[in-house]
């Protein structure tokens, strides 16, 4: 039997970004969702045909010194943005992934849009933190995380791994869409590790009661200084 670190590390690659940013230190971003694997195969399956475009994003419009006025303008223009921050843009399919999600959790409309609103203008921008620290990755590491997912998830017993399966095509198609996902989640995941062993995220954002905590206000801050601007 695996773990509950183990299936938190499963739970975060099949339902992909929505999970992520929550989760890392034990958040509370849709953590019911986790242990019905019911939902992981629906919402696998709607993952399925849109996790490149809205990954593409990340890897696209990422400018580590800042998105100039004329690009800010341009993107703000287009159909398919939800946001622009200083840095870097949110889809608005990113948007309707995540509300997806929390509509498949139970959440109301209203409800589930606003969850989502927050989780990619929260993933975002520690994206661009994750990067502008010196946290990019190489094909070769993100191919030696996936070969470590991959070997723990051959010995899961629990029925996760099949149940995110079950939404896609095949087994190389899924492991090509956690391909896409830990281009932008292996590059958070370190930048979060090294808050943890080598800096000390509480007292850099205050006192608070737990790295939780501290993790969500320094998630918040990150956002906030992100400065994000609502497309038309």
């Amino acid at each position: 039997m695996m773990n509950k670190k183990a299936l938190s590390i499963i739970g975060v690659s099949c339902l992909g970004a929505v999970l992520f940013a929550g989760s890392m230190l034990g958040g509370n971003t849709a953590e019911a969702g986790l242990n019905d694997y019911g939902k992981v195969s629906e919402y696998s399956k709607m993952l399925a045909d849109s996790y490149q475009s809205v990954n593409d994003y990340y890897i696209e419009t990422l400018s580590v010194d800042g998105l100039s006025d004329n690009q800010k303008k341009e993107y703000l223009n287009r159909d398919d943005v939800y946001a622009v921050g200083n840095n870097i843009v949110i889809s608005k399919e990113e948007v309707q992934q995540y509300t997806d999600f929390y509509l498949h959790d139970g959440e109301s409309e209203a409800n589930a849009h606003q969850l989502a609103v927050k989780d990619a203008m929260e993933r975002n921008a520690l994206y661009v933190a994750a990067i502008q620290n010196g946290f990019s990755v190489t094909d070769e590491e993100i191919q030696e995380w996936l070969t470590k997912l991959r070997t723990m998830l051959e010995n899961d017993t629990t029925g996760v791994y099949q149940a995110a399966l079950d939404g896609f095509d095949s087994e190389e198609a899924y492991w090509a869409y956690e391909y896409e996902v830990y281009r932008v989640d292996l590059p958070i995941q370190n930048y979060v590790s090294s808050l943890q062993q080598g800096v000390n995220v509480i007292s850099e954002h205050g006192n608070y009661n737990s790295d939780t905590e501290a993790f969500n206000e320094m998630k918040h801050q990150l956002a906030d200084e992100q400065n994000f601007k609502i497309a038309n």
